[in-house]
């Protein structure tokens, strides 16, 4: 995480952007773009995943901003982030380790005083910064955080090379409610800034001619059962339905929050191989099919 905001961003605005490009958080970085390619029958450049782990709404709107000023246009994102992280926007983060000087401008024009005040003293203060990080370090005893600093961070490309189909995961003890993230209890929302920038991201994509694919990763049973028996996952919906009417430029590819076995997750939010490899798969299918539908120009 230390490391891959800047890099991935070196090689978003200068790569050759796909025809279709994957963006999100760390749920969407899974999936696998040649396994998509496949099902389309086209070359393994035609997808690029540029996920970005431990994002939210408000870098993919920006990430979108810099590709753009860079000349770097595709024709179709496929946006894919979970459910869930709608109500975190992770706004220190955003201010602190990503935004240009003129992005942290825009933002506070809009946000509360409060989050603009505390997301520049992260920016100033390293301890701030990666707090985090470093409360594992000291609570913990996880070093990660420092073995990160040097690890070289993989390249958008790689989810581009091919992928041979995992094995089959074994079965494994279910998630439990009561072992779910805080994040995952919380009511559907979607949170104000996260909820303006997807507006603005669905808008800077129209206003270059640019189609929104929205998907839904599956979720662990635990998640998808909570959610179905409140009010969270008809919120959630009537969102996206929300969405798609105030932009002619959006299109729900993927709409229903699907279970899928708890052996295909390698934590409470995220696939495993094996689960990544079939949900792109499965992607890959949906998006032919969508794309024979309606014919790009």
């Amino acid at each position: 995480m230390v490391n891959t905001l800047r890099a991935r961003l070196t090689e978003i605005v200068t790569r050759e952007a796909a025809p279709i490009q994957i963006m999100g958080d760390s749920v969407s970085a899974g999936i696998r773009a040649s396994v998509i390619s496949e099902q389309l029958e086209s070359p393994s450049t035609t997808v690029s995943n540029y996920s970005l782990p431990g994002t939210s709404p408000l870098f993919a709107y920006c990430t979108l901003q810099r590709q753009l000023a860079a000349g770097k246009i595709p024709r179709v994102i496929i946006y894919a982030p979970h459910p869930a992280h709608l109500g975190a926007p992770m706004v220190e983060r955003f201010l602190g380790r990503f935004a240009t000087a003129r992005e942290a401008w825009e933002f506070a024009q809009h946000a509360r005083i409060g989050d603009t005040l505390f997301g520049a003293l992260t920016r100033v203060s390293y301890t701030l910064r990666y707090r985090e990080e470093l409360y594992g370090v000291l609570t913990q005893g996880d070093s990660e955080f420092f073995r990160t600093m040097k690890k070289p961070v993989d390249s958008v490309a790689a989810s581009q090379q091919e992928f041979p189909e995992p094995p089959e995961p074994s079965a494994r003890e279910a998630f439990r409610a009561e072992d779910l993230p805080p994040m995952l209890f919380k009511p559907f929302m979607a949170q104000r800034d996260n909820a303006r920038y997807i507006d603005a991201f669905c808008d800077l994509a129209d206003a270059h001619g640019i189609i929104v694919l929205w998907v839904t990763v599956p979720c662990i049973p635990a998640f998808q059962e909570r959610w179905a028996n409140g009010p969270d996952q008809a919120a959630y919906y009537a969102y996206l339905d929300g969405l798609a009417q105030r932009h002619l430029n959006l299109a729900i590819l993927h709409r229903e929050i699907e279970a899928w076995p708890d052996r295909y997750f390698g934590d409470a939010r995220h696939l495993n191989r094996p689960g990544a490899w079939k949900f792109s798969q499965h992607l890959g299918v949906e998006l032919a099919a969508w794309l024979k539908a309606h014919p790009l120009p």
